[in-house]
């Protein structure tokens, strides 16, 4: 289960990360609803993953779980976003 809540927090962040003026360049074709659409899809999941952990934890420790969840989600992403702009940079020679 926390897997399942970890996997959503690095979903949710990385929908977050893709409707950001500053990463338009990765998906140029989203319009400005469709931006709208995947921040609020990102926080539902974000949301959700908390939901998760308080199923399966009592309050204080699924508070702290999740808030490392969320971290280990966040750096995915941000590596994600990384990886992702380096190989659209680099061309092959024509």
């Amino acid at each position: 289960m926390s897997m399942l809540a970890a996997t959503m927090a690095a979903m949710g962040f990385s929908l977050i990360d893709c409707a950001m003026q500053r990463h338009a360049g990765l998906l140029p074709a989203l319009t400005s609803p469709l931006r709208r659409l995947m921040r609020a899809t990102g926080g539902i999941l974000l949301a959700l993953s908390l939901g998760l952990c308080l199923m399966v934890w009592p309050a204080k420790i699924a508070w702290v779980a999740w808030f490392g969840l969320l971290t280990i989600g966040a750096l995915a992403a941000a590596l994600l976003m990384t990886w992702r702009s380096g190989v659209k940079r680099k061309r092959p020679h024509q």
